[in-house]
């Protein structure tokens, strides 16, 4: 019982942590990109 919630919390964890690591990589992405849009 115990080991089924702690495995919930820790599947929990790591969505929030990969949900978080793509809005910054995607964030970064863009802004990549516009800077070499300017650029050209």
């Amino acid at each position: 019982m115990a080991s089924g919630h702690d495995r919930k919390h820790v599947i929990d964890r790591m969505t929030k942590t990969i949900r978080t690591s793509e809005i910054y990589l995607s964030s970064s992405l863009k802004r990549t990109f516009s800077m070499k849009r300017d650029v050209n």
